[in-house]
This record gives structure tokens, C-alpha cells and sequence, in this order.
């Protein structure tokens, strides 16, 4: 069992890889990362950080205790934003409407046999609830 990576660590590496792709990565490509370099995390280890929109923040605010990373929180700006506006949207109206519909659908049919040879191909005529 390997021990858990310091956060400073993990910051780093996934600056490292955004800097290296020019944007914020997606899973697939965290993922595709962790396969080709042995020294990079798996996509779980960030998983502590939240959700996208949470985890930019985290290092937008990160970055902005340091010097040069200006590039990175410029990455950052557009999937934080939506994080703070769907806050700010959640507070003027809790409920959220929607709607679910259902499918007519035919009723099905099972096949009753004993014999495995015709299964396939003599159905019984009898239904899930013994109608025809």
C-alpha cells in the first residue's frame, strides 16, 4: 500500500501537466498521464481536491501565493467562474424543475419451454402475466 501524496505534490504535478497540455486536463487525460509517466499520479489521488469547478479554484488559490504561475490561474479563470456562478444561481432559487417521462411500451412476451431445442424457435404464446 503506497502512503498518501503531500497536496503540495499533487498541486505540482497537475500544474506540471497543465502546463504541459495549455489547459485545464480532463480525467482521460490525467489518466493517460499516470500510465506513461511512473512518477505521475493516478486521477483518484486528486479526487480529495472536489469537483472540477472546486478543484480550479483550489488552484487558483494556490497559485496565487506564489510567483510565475500567472499562466496557470489564467487556465483556471473560466472553470472557477462557473463553480461561483452556479453558487450564486443556487441562492436565488433552490428548486430546480424538471420533468420525467415514461415510454409506452408493448407488452412483453417470455417464451415457457422445456425442450432447449425449441427455444429459439416455437415461442409458447404465454405472457408475463399469463394473457395472450
Amino acid at each position: 500500500m503506497q502512503a498518501a501524496r503531500d497536496e503540495h505534490e499533487l498541486l505540482e504535478k497537475f500544474i506540471g501537466l497543465m502546463r504541459e497540455l495549455g489547459k485545464f486536463p480532463t480525467a482521460n487525460e490525467v489518466e493517460l498521464k499516470a500510465r506513461s509517466a511512473n512518477d505521475f499520479p493516478w486521477h483518484n489521488a486528486f479526487a480529495r481536491f472536489g469537483p472540477k469547478q472546486q478543484f480550479a479554484a483550489r488552484i487558483q488559490d494556490y497559485c496565487a501565493e506564489r510567483i510565475g504561475y500567472d499562466d496557470v490561474v489564467a487556465l483556471c479563470v473560466d472553470i472557477a467562474r462557473t463553480q461561483s456562478a452556479r453558487s450564486v444561481e443556487g441562492v436565488e432559487s433552490a428548486e430546480t424543475f424538471g420533468f420525467v417521462y415514461l415510454i409506452p411500451s408493448a407488452q412483453m412476451t417470455l417464451s415457457v419451454s422445456r425442450h432447449t431445442g425449441t427455444r429459439d424457435s416455437k415461442p409458447s404464446g404465454r405472457t408475463a402475466n399469463g394473457l395472450r
